[in-house]
């Protein structure tokens, strides 16, 4: 009876071995029979190798009568080249790369694309993204048209595209630069951003006049001359103007010329009275020459008799008469006096003044009869010093006023007394007169 199983059972000198087979597979000549399951080894007539991962089976794929086809994953190790078939069939036959089996995903490329020599520029169509940086250049091909069968190589054109933006984009321009054709730039639509020399916002430039002459400039200004006719301004000043000198000569003030049609210099003091001159030592003045009054009025009211300066001046030395011995009784002790009232003044000034360091006068001209009380206000935190003008030049001809305390001064005008603060601070004098 034949044997059906799977496997041959060997009888080996008392001993079984059981070798693997199929049976009855399909095929020429395998009806009813055993085919062994072996292990392929492999090699020339020297050497032969047993088929494992390390030394795979060696195969070579031919076709038949059309093209050989494979289905399923093929893996690869090693490198492989893969080129156009070109034997056997019409034309050439191009090879398609795609990111997947849809083609929708992008194929990722490192190193460097090159066209073959003396091949076509490579013609791309659709939307291409680069990430990182990479070198474009135009082809590089024949001289002249025609040669080899292959067109002039051309320089790569670019258009349509997107705006350079300066945030993410930078150009490098080296060498010289010539621009021909092109267009206007236009305010709406383009944006130019200069930068100077050293690289910072400030363009470095220089002016020249026009016989090629660099324009001088003094630190941050430019020298400017003024030639041909006069400048012409319209000036607003405040109604108080002060005049001061700096270190040249003595500040000279003159009038218009004798007989120019114009006022002299009018000097007046405070609400057109006198100018008060003071000074720190006794002044020496004299008049030379000879002073003549040529006035007919003035002469005729000195020599009539009948003019009220004589008569009024006879009257005095007649009322008079009695003054030697009034004289002569105060003189001896004879004379008594009785005081019946005192005229009490009728008006009360009062204020509080600021005082700095610098001396200023206690306030304008203001007539007092009986005199005025100073006090340094009690929230001062530095002491006043009060006295005369003399206190502009030196704080030591002062008289001290610590905070909270008072003097009082008989004098017949606030304008006499000047105050002033010990220190640089602020501080504030009270007064109360009449």
């Amino acid at each position: 009876m034949p044997d059906t199983g799977p496997n041959i059972i060997i009888d080996i000198s008392g001993n079984t071995a059981n070798m693997a087979t199929d049976f009855q597979t399909s095929g020429v000549g395998l009806t009813n029979a055993h085919i062994p399951i072996s292990k392929i080894a492999w090699g020339d007539s020297l050497t032969t190798y047993r088929a494992t991962e390390t030394t795979p089976l060696p195969i070579s794929i031919y076709g038949a009568s059309g093209a050989t086809e494979i289905s399923g994953h093929i893996g690869s190790s090693g490198t492989f080249s893969v080129v156009n078939a070109s034997s056997g069939l019409t034309g050439i036959q191009y090879v398609a790369v795609a990111g997947s089996t849809s083609g929708d995903t992008h194929i990722g490329i490192t190193g460097s694309i090159h066209g073959i020599s003396g091949g076509l520029p490579v013609n791309v169509t659709g939307g291409v993204s680069i990430l990182g940086s990479m070198l474009v250049q135009g082809y590089t091909g024949p001289t002249a048209a025609g040669d080899s069968g292959v067109d002039i190589g051309v320089p790569v054109s670019i258009t349509g595209g997107r705006r350079l933006d300066n945030l993410t984009d930078s150009v490098e321009v080296t060498g010289s630069v010539e621009i021909s054709g092109g267009r206007y730039l236009s305010a709406g639509a383009d944006s130019v951003k200069a930068y100077g020399w050293d690289g910072d916002k400030y363009i470095y430039s220089k002016l020249f006049t026009g016989s090629g002459t660099t324009v001088g400039s003094s630190g941050d200004a430019i020298n400017v001359n003024v030639v041909g006719a006069g400048i012409s301004a319209d000036v607003t000043i405040s109604s108080t103007v002060g005049v001061t000198n700096g270190s040249e000569s003595p500040l000279k003030i003159q009038g218009f010329t004798a007989g120019a049609g114009y006022d002299p210099v009018i000097i007046r003091g405070e609400n057109s009275g006198a100018i008060e001159v003071t000074a720190t030592s006794a002044l020496n003045t004299s008049v030379s020459n000879e002073v003549s009054i040529n006035d007919t009025d003035i002469i005729n009211s000195l020599e009539s008799s009948s003019k009220p300066l004589i008569s009024n001046l006879s009257n005095i030395s007649t009322e008079s008469s009695n003054i030697s011995g009034i004289r002569n009784d105060l003189i001896s002790g004879k004379a008594r006096l009785k005081i019946t009232e005192f005229e009490k003044p009728s008006v009360i000034y009062s204020g509080l003044v600021d005082a700095s360091s610098s001396a200023s006068v206690m306030g304008t001209s203001t007539k007092l009869k009986s005199g005025v009380h100073l006090k340094a206000h009690p929230n001062n935190s530095s002491h006043i010093l009060v006295g005369s003008n003399k206190l502009i030049s030196n704080p030591n001809q002062g008289y001290l006023l610590e905070a909270g305390e008072s003097i009082f001064i008989e004098c017949n005008n606030l304008n006499k007394i000047y105050i002033r603060s010990e220190d640089t601070t602020i501080q504030k004098v009270c007064y109360i007169g009449s």
